[in-house]
């Protein structure tokens, strides 16, 4: 019988092989976001990271891809992660520290 982790549909990588995933002034850009963070989730090891850094929307927040940090927040949040740190490096700028929660 075979030990093998599952390999996750769509992501290259095995279920719970990874610590830490950076995404940097990327994010924003996947519609729907959902499903790839959930993707991104399962194939973390258990109490793995997620740092996010994104560009908050400049004027109206529904216009244009950027996500606001809020946004952002909520969509981590359903896929599964827990929020443990925010940093603004900028005025526009904002990082997003999530950690996979059981």
């Amino acid at each position: 019988m075979c030990q093998c982790k599952k390999v996750s549909k769509n992501f290259p990588y095995q279920t719970g092989s990874i610590n830490l995933i950076i995404a940097s002034l990327v994010l924003h850009e996947i519609q729907p976001l959902g499903p790839l963070l959930q993707q991104m989730r399962n194939v973390m090891k258990k109490e793995g990271y997620l740092i996010c850094l994104e560009l908050e929307p400049k004027g109206n927040a529904d216009q244009g891809p950027r996500l606001t940090r809020e946004r952002m927040e909520q969509e981590m949040k359903d896929a599964g992660f827990q929020i443990t740190e925010k940093h603004f490096p900028a005025e526009s700028l904002y990082m997003l520290v999530a950690q996979k929660a059981d």
